[in-house]
């Protein structure tokens, strides 16, 4: 059983490289698994089709042995659970805060604004994994596991020649991005554990007046016992139980939000500032976050056809959350207006039993998260340690060593920043955008250099730019907001945080 970087139940095993004659048909592969090792070059797909193939990669030497180490997927995820397994990886903390985004956007902003995330987020979705297609053309072999690094690896290494230069330098700066979200995905979860806890403690013990650092580092003592679980399947397991938690969860907010009248639409600001529209911005695609579940996802499932269609698991599931996004976002915000908190869970009654039992099954529910984004972390560095530590003994040290640094590292992050709202929107804007909007329509390019037509290079082109638009300004705004909120105090404030 080898474990992936992602929190979902991926089987991989290992086996040799392919050899074959023909490209593959990625319509058909368990009907392709039974037949055995032969196929028809008249089953072969339009993806096949439109790159070269690359017989028995024996034109890199580079690319061959990239290609024998990787392992092979066992292809036994049903449509229907597929479906569920995107949906409940995007599910994630940054569903809570997009009533806070609309806040810093305006109602209209953020109903605008969040449609148009989702398009441009399923359209670099789809790149991604048509790009891994043709790449697994051309490496002769459907069935191999490729993950994020991987693909623009291969890219660079058969696309254009003078990009095989820049494969390894591709390959880890797709590492170090992925290692540097999830690392800071670590300290949001931990902070908005923080928050929490301070609010339950607070109304049964007002008189304790401690600042959001305080309860953050108490929360870093439970964190410090999910840093130490390193079984996969354990925390896989843990991962129905926080999904389970916030679809609760959901379910009481709507309740809360639908129990009373509900504002008039006049009552709230159309738009916001330009400042604040950019710290929206970060927000939003700190919610969109998926992009990294999407190749495990695809390559796992029986019949691969079903996941890129249009009425497929990609777009269907991705609609939906689209959708419960758009409307917690704007009733949440239309219900609470500016009082509206970096998490919304945190304006249900502080009095409510129920709710309070809400916001205790959110603090394991983020526990959880947190031992998985951990997880993850340390599977990036895992093969540079494989590589590098022969001794087991050094290689294990290694490898905790690791996890103690990653724990120590979120910790410190969410104990400086302090300030939930501005760390998911710096978060966003500095890690996912890179991610989940710049890198697949560059993978794009560099995949069909030789069959990029005019549209759709200018359509990648202006993708990238504006990714590269609000990478700067989105960070930009979040650093100059971190700014003016540390002005007075930088580490000691007491502030009222929540």
């Amino acid at each position: 059983m080898k474990s992936t970087v992602f929190t979902i139940d991926l089987i991989a095993e290992n086996g040799e490289n392919f050899k074959q004659d023909c490209p593959f048909d990625f319509n058909t592969k368990e009907e392709r698994r039974d037949a055995g090792n032969t196929c028809n070059p008249s089953e072969t797909t339009n993806i096949a089709q439109e790159t070269p193939t690359t017989t028995n990669c024996g034109i890199n030497p580079v690319l061959q042995r990239s290609v024998s180490s990787r392992s092979h997927y066992s292809n036994t995820l049903s449509t229907g659970r597929t479906l569920l397994y995107l949906i409940k990886g995007n599910l994630g903390a940054g569903l809570f805060a997009i009533p806070a985004a609309f806040k810093d956007a305006g109602l209209v902003g953020g109903s605008i604004g969040v449609p148009l995330m989702a398009i441009l987020s399923i359209h670099c979705m789809h790149m991604l994994v048509k790009c891994t297609e043709v790449l697994k053309s051309r490496c002769g072999d459907p069935d191999m596991a490729m993950d994020y690094s991987q693909v623009i690896e291969t890219a660079c290494l058969t696309g254009p020649e003078k990009m095989a230069k820049f494969a390894t330098i591709a390959k880890r700066t797709i590492k170090i991005s992925c290692f540097i979200k999830e690392v800071a995905f670590c300290s949001v979860f931990i902070l908005f554990a923080g928050y929490y806890l301070r609010q339950l403690v607070s109304y049964y013990c007002p008189e304790l007046d401690w600042t959001i650092r305080h309860w953050t580092a108490v929360m870093s003592i439970p964190a410090l016992a999910m840093t130490c679980i390193r079984n996969h399947e354990h925390l896989h397991t843990l991962s129905y139980l926080a999904s389970s938690i916030k679809a609760i969860s959901l379910v009481v907010l709507f309740i809360y939000i639908f129990k009373e009248n509900l504002p008039h639409i006049d009552e709230r600001p159309a738009f916001s500032v330009a400042t604040h529209l950019l710290l929206y911005y970060g927000t939003v695609i700190f919610a969109f976050e998926g992009v990294t579940q999407v190749l495990p996802l695809h390559d796992n499932m029986r019949t691969t056809r079903h996941f890129r269609k249009w009425n497929g698991v990609l777009n269907t599931g991705m609609v939906l959350i689209g959708c419960l996004y758009f409307t917690l976002g704007f009733y949440g915000y239309l219900k609470y207006g500016e009082d509206t908190y970096p998490s919304i869970t945190m304006n249900l009654p502080k009095d409510d039993i129920a709710c309070q039992v809400v916001k205790i099954g959110l603090i394991i529910a983020l526990l959880i998260n947190y031992g998985n984004q951990l997880h993850a972390a340390c599977e990036i560095t895992e093969p540079t340690i494989d590589r590098y530590c022969k001794k087991k003994g050094i290689r294990l040290s290694a490898k905790i060593g690791i996890r103690a640094l990653i724990f120590i590292a979120s910790v410190l992050v969410a104990l400086i920043t302090e300030n939930l709202e501005l760390l998911m929107s710096l978060v966003g804007a500095l890690t996912c955008t890179f991610l989940c909007l710049l890198f697949p329509p560059t993978l794009d390019i560099i995949t069909f250099w030789n069959n990029m037509g005019w549209f759709r290079l200018a359509k990648n082109i202006f993708i990238i730019l504006l990714s590269f638009a609000a990478f700067a300004s989105g960070t930009l705004a979040a650093v100059m907001a971190f700014k003016h909120y540390f002005e007075d105090d930088f580490l000691y404030g007491d502030r009222d945080t929540t």
